[in-house]
């Protein structure tokens, strides 16, 4: 089945997001589908949801990828919390002529299942939620992991660049993402990015900051009482499983756990096997459930 998709842009807030539609094969204008928002993680890119999100344009739904602000080409710099990005986008698909208000999912994965609690936590209008490899604030389970990481943060910043703030860094060009260990890792991670296109713009002192305060084991509880999943893998090495039980846990609405054996972070997006379990999850939650018709702020 043919899947046609189309580039599109919103605004969120003072930034610009560019994202891709991905429409089922037989959609029709006035043919009112549900919908899902999909939100890639840190230092990647719409481009890590496009397989999740053709797999639910097969099952019937009308897909969103974006690109972060600071992500990709969307505009703005990262400082901790986007979301923001995530109502606003929740905002332009429930204004589409094609979908149903009522009807939409939010898929995070990461730090995008992160912001998509942030953004729950503070709109209703939404019918189900799938938390992916819900990141940590410091995604590590090694011993001195967070001191590594805020030293190469904080203590590895480089001269300024014309036109640009003095605490800016782009990754890849200014080398592998901070959370990335081992030398020859970093060097692959670094090539990964540039073969990509993936593109990172971040002003780590706000962001830092940010993170904080905004966390997602505090907002799960102001999240609506939605059917949410929690996904992780067991074999995930960046963020540990518990992560996601605690939240499992803490939240008081109809809820899921799947824990897949092995597998690792990124499982949930990039194979096909196991992340057809969340998709299957998600659309049945969005056949069988009508979500309350709310206004993102």
């Amino acid at each position: 089945m043919r899947i046609a998709t189309k580039e599109v842009s919103f605004q969120s807030e003072a930034e610009m997001l560019v994202g891709r539609i991905y429409l089922p094969p037989d959609s029709k204008k006035g043919n009112l589908r549900p919908a899902a928002v999909l939100v890639h993680g840190l230092g990647s890119g719409q481009k890590a949801m496009g397989g999740a999100a053709r797999d639910l344009a097969r099952r019937g739904v009308v897909a969103l990828t974006f690109d972060q602000r600071g992500h990709g080409k969307s505009s703005g710099a990262y400082t901790g919390d986007s979301s923001s990005d995530v109502r606003a986008a929740l905002r332009f698909m429930a204004e589409r002529d094609d979908v149903d208000a009522s009807r939409i999912g939010i898929v995070g994965h990461s730090s995008g299942a992160r912001d998509a609690i942030l953004a729950c936590a503070r709109w209703d209008g939404y019918a189900a939620l799938v938390c992916s490899s819900t990141a940590s604030i410091i995604s590590s389970e090694e011993p001195g992991a967070a001191e590594e990481f805020y030293r190469r943060t904080l203590g590895s910043r480089r001269p300024g660049r014309p036109n640009e703030p003095p605490d800016l860094r782009v990754y890849p060009r200014d080398g592998a993402l901070p959370w990335i260990d081992g030398m020859a890792t970093r060097a692959v991670s670094r090539m990964w990015g540039f073969f990509k296109g993936y593109r990172l713009r971040v002003r780590w002192q706000p962001t830092l900051q940010t993170w904080g305060t905004a966390q997602a084991g505090i907002a799960i509880l102001d999240v609506p009482e939605r059917p949410t999943l929690f996904f992780h893998c067991e074999g995930d090495k960046s963020v540990p499983v518990m992560a996601s039980e605690i939240l499992y846990q803490k939240f008081s609405g109809p809820k899921d756990l799947i824990v897949v054996p092995r597998g690792w972070h990124a499982a949930p997006i990039a194979r096909a096997s196991v992340r057809a379990q969340w998709v299957n999850w998600l659309v049945n939650a969005l056949t069988i459930t009508t979500g309350a018709n709310g206004d993102p702020d």
